[in-house]
């Protein structure tokens, strides 16, 4: 019954999943924790957001997939603080997001520049030791750049042990279009002595920087070395 609900993904199926999920309440598989979810998950996918919150009110005991269906939900329609709220509940729960729901409703606060919300999310990474995850840690930096924090987000790049090439072209994007010229340089270098190849879109970021801040000098000296070092 779950694989049967899972079919239905867009608002012209909504019809199918609602007769679906009549049969479901009619053979009494509604009540359990994966169907229930499926059915969340269903309703918003098909963008049936008041059916997908009312379900979701009625399950005394929804586990960790049932909240993150309707949070994701809620983040693919827009409702952003809608879904911070959620969020927010669910933790009070004892529920533990998974690290991609974390970075997900950080996306959230990147679109709503919301810096109270960004900074209540970091605590809460950092009380639950996800601050070193890879793709938190990227989300984290890309919402405080957003919510025009640039170095918050530098800070956190600075906590992170082992950085890859896209976490080095994310912070050096940020630093660059806040009028961190001087910084995002300062990271290349430090990119380069870990034995990483920048390459077009960590140069387009520190010219763009230079730009901004109309340093042309510095822009050639980067033109210069984005010839040679991309050959």
């Amino acid at each position: 019954m779950v694989a049967l609900v899972s079919c239905f993904w867009d608002p012209e199926a909504l019809a199918f999943g609602q007769a679906v999920h009549g049969l479901c309440v009619k053979g009494g598989f509604d009540s359990g924790h994966h169907v229930r979810s499926a059915l969340v998950s269903m309703y918003m996918r098909c963008g049936c957001m008041e059916s997908g919150q009312s379900l979701f009110r009625n399950f005394p005991d929804a586990d960790l997939v049932t909240w993150s269906s309707l949070i994701t939900g809620l983040l693919q329609t827009g409702k952003y603080m809608e879904s911070f709220d959620l969020f927010r509940q669910m933790c009070f729960t004892g529920r533990r997001p998974d690290r991609i729901l974390i970075a997900s409703v950080l996306s959230a606060c990147a679109s709503t520049t919301a810096i109270s919300c960004t900074r209540e999310i970091h605590c809460y990474v950092l009380r639950l030791g996800a601050d070193k995850d890879i793709r938190v840690s990227s989300s984290l930096m890309d919402a405080y750049a957003k919510c025009g924090f640039a170095d918050l987000g530098y800070w956190v790049f600075r906590q992170i042990p082992n950085k890859n090439s896209v976490m080095y072209n994310t912070v050096i994007s940020n630093l660059g279009s806040h009028g961190f010229a001087t910084k995002a340089i300062e990271v290349l270098d430090e990119m380069v002595n870990d034995d990483l190849r920048p390459d077009s879109a960590t140069f387009s970021a520190l010219l763009a920087a230079c730009c901004h801040v109309g340093n042309l000098e510095e822009g050639w000296k980067l033109f210069r070395r984005t010839r040679d070092e991309l050959r």
